[in-house]
């Protein structure tokens, strides 16, 4: 475990970890008090396909639920290894957005580029983006950084996770956009965070 920096409340963290693969996770770690749970893939909690939402998908192999983190490349089958918006469309307009189902307090985001099963191609990975979130549905997207840079940092390559933490905000959904990328729009992702208790009166 090494800490790169510490600014205010987050620190640039780097796990080295030569199991399955995985040479390093990079994760910008918020010194927040609720790390707690993977909220649209995890254990204990697993949003259902449909409560992906995005602005514009490549083709029927690329569908928005193809976002969640961890997803393979089996594309004999039918299916790719992330989301992937249009190339018509490729802007920084585009979003994809999960419904976590009830409201959680979210305090990051892990993300990775498109897995590829049968090529060495890494370009298709989101390397900058923004995170917005709301409660409710009639709601405005805000982003969850206040005075202060809305861009996080995104993926180098299209295998290693990318953690990105910060102060924790009451949200049901979470929409990631990215604004810088290499070759075209891609990701998969999850949402880092705990079950919120709504205070007692």
């Amino acid at each position: 475990l090494t800490v790169n920096s510490l600014s205010g409340s987050e620190a640039h963290i780097i796990l080295r970890n030569h199991e399955n693969g995985l040479k390093n996770m990079n994760l910008d770690i918020s010194v927040d008090e609720c790390i707690g749970e993977l909220l649209v893939s995890g254990p204990k909690y697993r949003v259902p396909d449909s409560a992906f939402n995005a602005s514009s998908v490549w083709d029927d192999l690329y569908l928005p639920f193809r976002a969640r983190l961890g997803t393979k490349d089996d594309s004999p089958y039918g299916q790719g290894g992330s989301w992937v918006a249009n190339s018509e469309q490729e802007n920084t307009e585009q979003w994809i957005q999960v419904d976590l189902g009830t409201v959680k307090r979210v305090s990051g985001v892990i993300t990775q580029g498109r897995h590829v099963l049968h090529s060495n191609d890494e370009q298709w990975v989101m390397t900058e983006y923004r995170i917005l979130y709301k409660r409710k549905r009639q709601e405005t997207f805000r982003t969850v950084r206040k005075n202060r840079s809305e861009k996080f940092q995104g993926n180098y390559d299209a295998v290693t996770p990318v953690l990105n933490m910060f102060k924790s905000v009451r949200a049901r959904f979470i929409r990631i956009n990215p604004t810088a990328w290499k070759g075209h729009i891609s990701l998969r992702f999850d949402v880092i965070g705990c079950k919120y208790y709504r205070p007692q009166p």
